[in-house]
């Protein structure tokens, strides 16, 4: 009974040390990557060992061919309002973000998808969540600029300024 009646307490004390808790959807991430793929041309480049046709191009021998991200996850023929960030498209539809699916598929596909795609994956949530707990985002006066220029990976064009409060002081 003792034992019962300590551990309770030292349950309540340790939430009531704790940091709330942020939940982090499972669409954020979808959305962060189908707004701003981090690598616009996918390393699957092709090469064309014969004269064909795809559709209505013409594509000759010795021509490398390069899937771009960026065209796909901003075409309003496959997304509605591709520009605006709405990661609860990701909820209300089902579209995996491994390679399965071409729509988003920042990681590659099929033989030669990227190996470290579940540890990145892995790693930008650990990452986010960890942020999101130790710290409140606050705006700067100027707000924040989206913009992007292509290296290579997509890299914002301006740094992003923020200010990070610390949730619990030291």
């Amino acid at each position: 009974m003792i034992a019962l009646l300590w551990r309770s307490r030292s349950q309540q004390a340790s939430r009531r040390l704790r940091p709330p808790q942020p939940t982090i959807p499972p669409s954020h991430p979808q959305g962060n990557i189908e707004s701003h793929p981090p690598g616009p041309l996918l390393s699957w480049a092709r090469l064309s060992i014969h004269d064909t046709h795809v559709g209505p191009h013409f594509v000759p021998a010795g021509t490398t061919a390069m899937v771009n991200m960026y065209a796909i996850t901003h075409d309003e023929k496959i997304w509605s309002n591709p520009n605006e960030f709405k990661p609860e498209r990701f909820m209300e539809e089902d579209v995996p973000i491994m390679g399965s699916d071409l729509r988003l598929a920042p990681f590659g596909a099929g033989r030669r998808v990227c190996p470290g795609k579940a540890m990145g994956m892995a790693t930008a949530q650990l990452w986010l969540a960890q942020m999101l707990q130790n710290f409140r985002w606050v705006p700067t006066e100027n707000g924040v600029d989206l913009t992007e220029c292509l290296n290579l990976s997509m890299e914002m064009k301006s740094s992003l300024v923020c200010k990070a409060v610390p949730r619990i002081s030291a």
